[in-house]
């Protein structure tokens, strides 16, 4: 278990400065890799948003005054 703690430990992107030498924390490491998660999920969420094309079909059938008749399928 203490192998999985070092792990993260050194995972931290961010490290704490103390004293003149970096001082990597596990909450460091944690919160780098929650926050990293979430960007991905964001920016492939988004990405996939961005792919999927909505067509959206209008039939105009005349323009009367004061009226604008649009029919939506």
């Amino acid at each position: 278990m203490e192998g999985v703690y070092q792990k993260l430990r050194n995972l931290d992107a961010y490290p704490k400065i103390n004293e003149d030498f970096y001082s990597r924390t596990l909450s460091g490491g944690l919160i780098t890799l929650i926050s990293s998660t979430l960007m991905l999920f964001l920016f492939f969420s988004e990405f996939s948003l961005y792919l999927h094309a909505v067509t959206e079909t209008t039939l105009c059938s005349g323009h009367y005054k004061g009226t604008n008749p649009t029919h939506q399928f």
